[in-house]
């Protein structure tokens, strides 16, 4: 099997600083956190709490149908940094739907009633600015979470402090299937 992609701190950085402000939150999201996209994708702006820094990931969204996270472990408090509440502050700011109970990526096709298709995004927005940039590498969603984990390994973050952040019942999940060799 191939080696999955990991993005370095440049690449990153261009695609958060050049996206627009709901591709920016998504980033900022996805990779700041290594939410699950199917975690980021059922997030209501009621489960952020922009004055404590912190997002409740609670539920999921997989293929448009809204459910649990995908183990107890991940239902937990996750912690924001000041840039991901700036983003998401700035996303809220323009978004068609911005109140307590709605999706903070909702769907304008959808009238609001459902959170984004995250593919959609992923294919319309966020690859073709990649290549724009130059990176031309295979780009999902969990690509994110990826570069996530493996930079915490390559930081030398304790493997338990991995965990939690990343929100696996084991570590030994984390560091065989996120972390790469840097």
């Amino acid at each position: 099997s191939r080696v999955p992609d990991i993005l370095t701190p440049g690449e990153i950085h261009a695609l958060w600083h050049s996206s627009g402000k709901r591709e920016r939150a998504a980033i900022a999201i996805e990779f700041g956190n290594g939410l699950r996209i199917s975690e980021a994708i059922g997030l209501k702006w009621s489960d952020i709490d922009f004055e404590n820094e912190t997002v409740s990931v609670n539920k999921s969204v997989v293929k448009g149908h809204v459910g649990n996270t995908k183990t107890e472990a991940s239902m937990k408090l996750v912690p924001l940094h000041p840039y991901q509440i700036e983003d998401l502050n700035a996303w809220r700011a323009v978004a068609p739907y911005a109140d307590d109970g709605d999706w903070v990526f909702a769907s304008h096709r959808a009238k609001g009633r459902k959170p984004y298709w995250p593919d959609a995004i992923l294919a319309r927005r966020i690859r073709p600015l990649a290549r724009d940039l130059g990176i031309n590498k295979r780009i999902g969603w969990h690509t994110f979470r990826r570069t996530f984990s493996s930079m915490l390994i390559e930081n030398k973050e304790d493997v338990k402090v991995a965990q939690e952040l990343m929100r696996h019942a084991n570590p030994n999940t984390m560091l065989r299937l996120y972390a790469q060799a840097s």
